[in-house]
């Protein structure tokens, strides 16, 4: 057993099995070498003890942990109990994933998609989450919240010889069940991912919060949240494209991928991922939502005007590509009437002959509202092409804009119904 040292002394002890586990006053634990081997990774505010986090935050700066080799159990600090939070994280499911026993892998990475619901042709690509980025936030005596912890989960921290053992490692976690608890969502399908945070809490304890981001592949984040930030910079976090055309690319075959826990639903006039401090044993149960509105478009040719009017080409255009709220989903704002930089998506680039005069498809987008207007709209802009007309033509095209109200707290399903009467482009109305 490791003799426990006093404070001074750990900062400067080296153990010849762990190597040197130093704690730091600039606020980060490290590991030796042999020690990482042993138990895993030693990260930013976390050691990881047999496939478990042990978070710990010490007035200001983080504590030390003295392990005891027999059990690799963390010797509790005067003042401080270590608290198992015992996690649930939950996605939507409803009827879009198949097969029945778990979501298909992204398309984007192994070829493969999940089929799903609606009209003909129609499929939903969901992926499971191969990132999971929790932030733990604590209420201080002035009414004031800061972020007391925070980690991350992935495939790649699974125990496996191989990638695509920590990947069967990984998926095998996630469960389906039903939604249990009081909230709106209670009895719907869902995946389940159950995860144990290990904290070390002062004594008495805080009102705490979780807030969470699921993703299927890596986000970046600005601002960059740490021990000590505000309550304020973590709710406007956002997650950014910059620019990378891979990393773009996959951000944006992905925004279906991507789910968070709101920041502005509450239940019983509190955030629903809360635990108070007078809880014995804390569980949190949160159930995630996604961060982009599914758009679920449908078009239709009138028939006096099928002869002269042959669909080839549906795109949505000057999507959303800015800063994108994590937590405020629905908050993205713009100063113009419209989005005008942007990317497109094609929706459609070759119709056949049963959908060139009617027929449906859906994406994912980035919301956001416009003109300042807190109760805005969503300018869906689409551009529409007949016979063959070449995508890239300047002005030979239907064009519409679908206004679409953006809700409170959770993205929008944006349904838009076109109907084209005229055969004659540029229709304020087609």
């Amino acid at each position: 057993m490791i003799k426990q040292r006093t404070y001074d002394d750990n900062l400067r002890m080296r153990e010849s099995v762990c190597g040197e586990m130093a704690c730091r006053r600039e606020g980060l634990v490290r590991g030796g070498s042999v020690c990482e081997r042993v138990f895993g990774r030693v990260s930013n505010f976390s050691i990881r003890v047999r496939g478990r986090v042990v978070l710990c935050a010490y007035a200001g700066f983080i504590c030390v942990l003295s392990l005891v080799l027999s059990g690799c159990e963390p010797v509790v600090p005067e003042g401080y109990e270590a608290v198992t939070l015992p996690i649930s994280i939950g996605l939507p499911v409803g009827e879009v994933y198949s097969p029945q026993t778990a979501p298909e892998r992204c398309p984007s990475e192994e070829g493969t998609m999940a089929r799903a619901f609606g009209d003909p042709g129609t499929t939903e690509r969901f992926a499971i989450p191969q990132y999971i980025y929790f932030f733990i936030v604590k209420e201080n005596d002035d009414d004031t919240w800061e972020v007391w912890a925070t980690d991350t989960r992935s495939v790649a921290e699974e125990s496996g010889a191989t990638d695509e053992a920590k990947r069967e490692a990984w998926e095998a976690r996630w469960t389906k069940t039903h939604q249990t608890g009081l909230y709106a969502t209670v009895g719907d399908s869902i995946y389940r991912f159950d995860e144990e945070m290990h904290l070390l809490l002062p004594s008495p304890r805080f009102n705490g919060r979780v807030y969470a981001v699921a993703s299927a592949v890596p986000l970046k984040f600005s601002p960059k949240i740490t021990v000590g930030s505000s309550l304020s910079e973590l709710q406007s976090m956002r997650f950014r494209f910059d620019g990378g055309t891979e990393y773009d690319t996959k951000v944006k075959e992905n925004l279906q991928n991507i789910y968070s826990s709101p920041y502005n639903y509450n239940y019983n006039g509190a955030y629903y991922g809360s635990f108070s401090k007078d809880t014995k044993v804390p569980h949190i149960n949160l159930l995630l939502y996604h961060v982009a509105a599914k758009v679920d478009l449908m078009w239709n040719v009138a028939e006096g005007i099928r002869g002269d009017v042959k669909l080839s080409y549906i795109a949505a255009e000057h999507l959303y590509d800015g800063p994108c709220y994590v937590f405020k989903p629905t908050e993205n704002m713009i100063a113009g009437a419209a989005y005008e930089s942007g990317y497109t998506m094609p929706i459609l680039s070759v119709l056949s002959p049963g959908t060139q005069w009617n027929g449906r498809a859906y994406f994912y987008a980035i919301p956001y509202r416009k003109n300042n207007n807190v109760s805005g709209d969503y300018p869906l802009q689409l551009r529409l092409l007949k016979n063959g007309d070449d995508p890239s033509a300047a002005t030979s095209y239907y064009k519409t804009i679908v206004d679409t109200k953006v809700p409170t707290v959770w993205t929008s399903w944006i349904r838009g119904q076109i109907t084209i009467k005229n055969k004659e482009y540029n229709y304020p109305t087609p």
